[in-house]
């Protein structure tokens, strides 16, 4: 259950809603054959009849790279679309009603309903949903954003009824909930508690200012979508039921279904069990007024916490039905800022300064404007540096078109995003309901020939046509501390600027060895090759040894960022400029491990990059010039970095012995005495050092070892590679003393973050048990934490656990984000922060001197299962997997040797590991506001 203030960034998440079919010789589908469902002859049910509703098949396609989709329509007006896929099935109901839907003085009640779903239905008791899919090892969540609300569960199908089942428990969540006013009382604690959250992130301050002032949006919510703690706190039981009644509608919902099922059959079970009839009355429908600022409007505020400038930049984007002008615009976002040669990223990355942008759907009116975000974050001195780029190259691009190459880029890019969404079954999910929502499911069949007709002009005349640099709202959080004198003397000194099937879950796998091709080259490195069954390729090389600790730890930044400027003989713009052309994304990435290289590419460009890579990994740039400019950028970054709870836990546990888990303040300390030598070092014993690993997923994967470009390519790296090491890094130091480290930042909520260690061991029974473990305490949404500090006690809205391990050092971290001072709504809770330390301590001890219930394991084991299953859903995910086997005794097995482990775990094996892991002395770490620290001190 989350806000969703901003869409994906472009350049951070696939591009979404890009499927052509016209190309194919496929059967079209237009706006109105795919929404209209033809007349039926029926008579109206009642809101719980025991008998299918009838509906009607709308029509069939194929999706490319994906398969068949199929839409249908239900007799009461709700749309299905069902596309069969490989990968872990995903049912979501996409609801049209956001926060931009209510009424001032109910602002945040979509959201407050959005959690109250699930407290309950005439079926289904308080907490018994998270229950069941708990059992089922499904995934399950919710989010609301301006226009949108959506439910989702994600399952891997570990049993043959668990598709019925979560059918029936989704039907039953969206259709029957009781709001039962203990519950609804019970809500109000996590809710005011996200809000605080949402509150305490000055991107999102700045978003909602930008927002509101763009489309003259008048309200007393700071968060236009979480609301106002009053609201919450007042809003009643018949303001809830009321809005309900007229928003979750069946005709105002899309039910879309991706996984293993069968269409058939999936659509019998879902006019089975979404009961609702057609609505009679008339709603009582109510859309914000969007009226588009005619002037620029800024508005500046200083953090009280952040060390670094947060900008946002808002304009009138286009009508959320306008399909055409929506791909252009995301043309024009991806030539500014989607890839690295990009103007606004060659401008702005040297100076450590981060931009993305997005289009945002601010309202469900089909007719209404989206809002184009710019977001960048940057240090004080150069924010109005920062706005003055942006402001330039807007305009640039609406003086002069774009090259010709430049929209090959542009449309590479956006190609390759949709290979991407095509390999992600949530994603797909999203693309699909989103095209309808928006009035042009044309988009399904549309948008690939769109982006390949785009031509210079168009990305120019959508820049003149949306990005109007007289009609923009810009927000400025200013860095903590910063005076009004410093922001006007930044401002002078830049200048003025404006399967459904049979399952047997015994014989899933997260890896099926039989698909993974191992060679070993002439240079003793491994090749791993994994078939995919869509045109994205993705790679990781992966050098692998120990890192001496005298080596000064932030020569891995610098190198990081000197790999990324290419190799020596080719100019870094020609170097980054071929990438992007290609739509290659490639990073490299130094550490205390070695030195990674992940890339994506389409298929037919799989040679160059894997040569574009090793050759940077053979001739990197270390000169004094490249050093300069990386040493800055680093610099630059961490000047912007705020540290949290977990960093300086992990700093106490290991900083003395591994300086690379320092805070930002010891990074900085250790940039200033960082040299060239040190970075010549560390790639040289790297090279000399290190295993060669990699692991490559393409389509056709049996021809890569095949490749005689390819092979060689791995195998002139130019050394010897050592065999990869199967043990652990000695790393392990136990907890002497009980500590408590506090650190003030002025915040509503209190970080609290609680460590405890265990030496680890290469046992795979030992990950299970203790993974199990973890679940169980505090691991997902139905765990003893997660219950009790935040469903009970409200004392959070986000609480967990986990486990993480560095060497052979095993860490089981316990997080906490509570309210203890809200001002502005009269909030002052300190004694919050020692129920949170209570009820971790009070879970410990249960689980160290209590067996836990079979119920309970059995919960936890089909959660992990589908964790591990879902490792396989991500061409990246499994890549890294696969290459994590090769340490493991149990090679390519190892994980498939986990899923059946899990089943052999008892009630003792969980005691026991409890007792294992909570053996020892903790470290607490509290980042929270001074009156705060001195409350609890």
């Amino acid at each position: 259950m989350e806000v969703k203030s901003v869409n994906s960034f472009i350049n951070a998440t696939p591009i979404k809603n890009k499927v052509n079919n016209k190309a194919m010789g496929k059967q079209n589908f237009t706006s109105a054959q795919i929404t209209e469902l033809p007349n039926i002859n029926s008579q109206n049910y009642a809101l719980n009849i025991n008998v299918p509703q009838k509906y009607a098949h709308i029509g069939s396609f194929e999706i490319p790279q994906v398969g068949m989709a199929h839409f249908y329509k239900l007799e009461s007006g709700q749309k299905v679309v069902i596309i069969p896929k490989d990968g872990e099935t995903v049912i979501k109901t996409h609801v049209n009603v956001g926060s931009m839907n209510e009424k001032d003085n109910i602002r945040g009640i979509s959201h407050y309903i959005e959690h109250n779903l699930f407290n309950g239905t005439d079926e289904l008791g308080a907490g018994e949903f998270f229950k069941q899919t708990s059992q089922m090892g499904a995934r399950t969540n919710a989010s609301t954003s301006f226009a949108k609300t959506d439910y989702f569960i994600a399952t891997h199908l570990l049993d043959d009824s668990d598709f019925e089942k979560s059918i029936k428990l989704h039907a039953d969540m969206l259709e029957n909930p009781t709001f039962k006013q203990d519950q609804l009382e019970k809500e109000r604690g996590p809710v005011i508690s996200e809000i605080a959250m949402v509150l305490d992130d000055d991107t999102n301050l700045a978003i909602n200012k930008a927002i509101k002032n763009l489309f003259q949006i008048k309200s007393n919510s700071t968060d236009l979508i979480a609301g106002e703690v009053k609201n919450i706190q007042n809003v009643t039981r018949d303001d809830v039921v009321k809005y309900y009644n007229n928003w979750y509608t069946p005709d105002n919902m899309v039910t879309v279904i991706t996984g293993e099922v069968d269409p058939d059959e999936t659509i019998k079970l879902i006019s089975q069990n979404f009961k609702k009839s057609k609505v009679q009355n008339k709603k009582e429908n109510y859309f914000e007024q969007l009226t588009p600022i005619e002037k620029t409007v800024r508005e500046d505020f200083v953090s009280k916490k952040s060390p670094s400038s947060k900008i946002v930049i808002a304009a009138k984007g286009p009508q959320n039905n306008n399909l055409e002008d929506n791909i252009k615009t995301e043309a024009l976002i991806m030539f500014l800022m989607g890839y690295k040669s990009s103007p606004l990223n060659k401008k702005l990355l040297k100076n450590g300064t981060s931009i993305n942008a997005a289009i945002e759907k601010i309202s469900n009116n089909p007719i209404n404007p989206s809002a184009i975000l710019f977001e960048a974050e940057t240090t004080s001195e150069n924010t109005e540096k920062t706005l003055k780029t942006i402001y330039n190259e807007i305009e640039n691009v609406s003086n002069f078109p774009p090259n010709i190459d430049d929209v090959e880029t542009i449309k590479n890019h956006l190609l390759k995003n949709y290979s991407t969404m095509a390999d992600d079954n949530s994603e797909l999910n999203n693309f699909a309901a989103h095209a309808l929502l928006n009035g042009n499911p044309q988009a399904l069949v549309e948008t690939v020939e769109i982006i390949k007709k785009l031509t210079p002009q168009d990305i120019q005349e959508t820049a003149q046509k949306y990005l109007d640099l007289h009609k923009l709202s810009i927000a400025v959080s200013h860095a903590n501390g910063i005076t009004s004198e410093q922001m006007t003397d930044n401002y002078i000194n830049t200048n003025k600027v404006v399967s459904f099937g049979k399952k047997d879950s015994a014989k899933k796998e997260v890896i099926n060895p039989q698909q993974i091709k191992k060679f070993v080259l002439q240079n003793n490195s491994v090749l791993l090759t994994n078939p995919s069954k869509n045109d994205l390729s993705v790679a990781r090389i992966f050098l692998n040894t120990e890192i001496p600790t005298n080596i000064n730890p932030a020569a891995g930044y610098i190198l990081s960022e000197i790999f990324n400027e290419g190799y020596q003989g080719i100019d870094k713009n020609k170097f980054q400029s071929d990438l992007d052309y290609k739509a290659i994304s490639m990073d490299f990435d130094a550490t205390n491990e070695g030195i990674s290289i992940l890339f994506s590419a389409n298929e037919k460009d799989l040679d160059f990059a894997i040569g574009s890579s090793i050759n940077t990994l053979k001739s990197p740039k270390i000169d004094q010039a490249t050093f300069e400019n990386a040493l800055n950028k680093v610099k630059n970054k961490y000047k912007s970095t705020s540290d949290d709870a977990a960093t300086y836990a992990m700093k106490e546990i290991l900083g003395n012995d591994y300086p690379q888990f320092g805070t930002s303040k010891d990074t900085l300390k250790q940039l200033e005495k960082v040299s060239i030598q040190d970075v010549y070092a560390l790639y040289n014993y790297i090279m000399q050092n290190s295993s060669m690993s990699t692991a490559i997923t393409t389509k056709n994967a049996d021809k890569v070892s095949q490749n005689p470009y390819i092979t060689a390519q791995l195998n002139s790296a130019g050394i010897m590679f050592k065999p990869f090491n199967k043990g652990l890094l000695k790393t392990y130091k136990s907890i002497q003393n009980d500590k408590f480290l506090t650190n003030k930042k002025e915040q509503k909520q209190a970080e609290i973050c609680q460590v405890y260690t265990f030496e680890g061991n290469m046992n795979t029974k030992d990950d299970v048990t203790i993974e199990l473990m973890n679940t169980i305490l505090g691991g997902n949404p139905s765990s003893r934490l997660f219950n009790d500090l935040r469903e009970k006690q409200k004392l959070a809205y986000r609480v967990n656990s986990n486990i993480e391990k560095f060497g052979n050092t095993s860490i089981a971290r316990l997080n906490i984000l509570t309210t203890t001072e809200d001002k502005e709504n009269g909030v002052e809770a300190f004694e919050n922060v020692q129920k949170s330390l209570d009820g971790f301590k009070k879970h410990i001890e249960k689980l160290k001197t209590e067996y836990v219930s079979k119920e309970e394991l059995n919960s936890a084991k089909r959660f992990l299962k589908s964790r591990l299953l879902s490792m396989k859903d991500f061409s990246t995910d499994k890549n890294d997997a696969i290459i994590s086997t090769l340490n493991r005794n149990e090679g390519l097995e190892y994980y498939n040797e986990c899923m059946k482990l899990i089943d052999e775990i008892t009630p003792q094996d969980i005691l026991n590991a409890a007792n294992y892991v909570f053996k020892g002395k903790s470290v607490t770490s509290i980042v929270a506001s001074e009156n705060t620290i001195n409350a609890i001190k």
